[in-house]
């Protein structure tokens, strides 16, 4: 229901105006070469996407202006792209993220020993803070992944990271983000409307 929540608002005025790219990602996380076959997800994003959406539509091609965002698999990529390309986006909603660890990942295509590559919660122990995007993160309080979503949380302030940490009533469930859409476009609209440190 986003799109159409979306345009609703929208047109309402209830929200700030924004274009919103829904690509499918398959279950590699977004990153290149993690699982599978190897497709390299997080290239796809950042050489082919982002340059296609920029010259096809009226953007503001620079980081400031430009979020990624996720359920799920797609929460974890999205911080995995955030927190890896600061060049690229400057705002990160992981709504529900799985972040699972590396005996989680189905088919790994990579080694154990370079698994803390790919894992949001490694990188954000590594993160420079003054580059690190705006973070909202959010999770059920029945969501099998909470425990893993708390520890994110714990990591990012014990490194001084600013982000926003929320807990809802439900599980990793649709129709737990279904009724999360409104405050997730709100978190988005508002970000856009703040200045942005690079």
């Amino acid at each position: 229901g986003l799109p159409r929540t979306a345009a609703e608002r929208m047109e309402a005025g209830q929200l700030w105006q924004m274009i919103i790219v829904m690509p499918e990602g398959g279950r590699g996380y977004w990153a290149n070469s993690l699982t599978g076959e190897g497709e390299p997800w997080a290239d796809y994003v950042i050489n082919d996407l982002i340059p296609f959406i920029d010259k096809s539509y009226r953007t503001f091609p620079q980081a400031s202006q430009r979020a990624v965002g996720g359920l799920s698999r797609g929460g974890s990529g999205a911080l995995y792209l955030a927190l890896t390309h600061p060049e690229v986006f400057s705002i990160v909603g992981a709504h529900s993220p799985s972040l699972p660890d590396y005996a989680g990942i189905e088919s790994p295509a990579i080694s154990e020993s370079d698994f803390p590559l790919y894992d949001p919660i490694e990188i954000a122990r590594n993160v420079d803070p003054a580059r690190a995007p705006r973070i909202w993160l959010d999770v059920g309080d029945a969501d099998d992944w909470r425990p893993a979503v708390e520890l994110l949380d714990h990591t990012l302030t014990a490194r001084g990271i600013p982000h926003a940490f929320s807990e809802g009533d439900g599980g990793h469930l649709q129709e737990y983000w279904i009724a999360r859409t409104p405050e997730y476009l709100q978190f988005y609209a508002e970000a856009f409307q703040e200045p942005v440190v690079p």
